[in-house]
């Protein structure tokens, strides 16, 4: 699937434009210093179960540069967005710093992991980078 999909996104760039719509960003300073620019509007990847990879891929490449997902199975298929991100960077028309990704992770979800490892690594299906 993933091999089927890289090929159509990287056909479609070609026809799409790549400035997308114009949603404002803002840029927030967390209590740390740093800055995170954050899209107005974010696509929601959420109850797209197998067509996750597919549909992302094809926000991303139409101008989202916001994702939201959660580590929560039921709704998400958070490895789906991570296969669309890989797919769209080989398409070489967007680069990780230019995304802006939102994840949630259920403290329930992760309770008995959390005793042995970092709760970032909760959600290590998925891969942003």
């Amino acid at each position: 699937m993933r091999r089927w999909v890289g090929a159509v996104l990287c056909a479609a760039a070609k026809a799409l434009p790549t400035a997308g719509p114009k949603y404002p960003v803002h840029t927030l300073v967390g209590a740390n210093g740093v800055e995170v620019r954050v899209p107005s509007v974010v696509y929601g990847s959420a109850w797209k179960k197998e067509r996750t990879e597919e549909f992302v891929s094809a926000a991303l490449l139409r101008g989202y540069r916001g994702v939201d997902t959660a580590n929560q199975p039921k709704h998400y298929n958070e490895s789906g967005v991570g296969a669309a991100l890989a797919s769209v960077y080989a398409t070489g028309l967007l680069q990780r710093e230019q995304l802006f990704l939102q994840t949630k992770v259920r403290a329930m979800h992760c309770i008995a992991r959390r005793k042995s490892q970092p709760l970032a690594m909760c959600s290590s299906h998925f891969n942003p980078d």
